[in-house]
């Protein structure tokens, strides 16, 4: 199972509250990244069987440069 399944299972099934952007359903692979313990990642290409039982997620934070 991706973590692109796990997060939506836990919005649908546990907390309709939760909330994160994604474009997967488009095609647009690449557009689901995010920090896997410290590493970006593809979470709908990331499989759990392949990550910790316990992983921090976190957004993958868009850095502005000058000029």
């Amino acid at each position: 199972m991706s973590l692109f399944i796990v997060l939506n299972k836990l919005r649908e099934e546990q907390d309709s509250t939760f909330r994160f952007d994604f474009v997967y359903r488009a095609s647009i692979c690449g557009s689901f990244g995010m920090l896997v313990n410290g590493t970006p990642t593809l979470a709908s290409k990331t499989l759990t069987k392949d990550v910790p039982e316990i992983t921090t997620l976190l957004p993958i934070s868009v850095v502005a440069k000058d000029g």
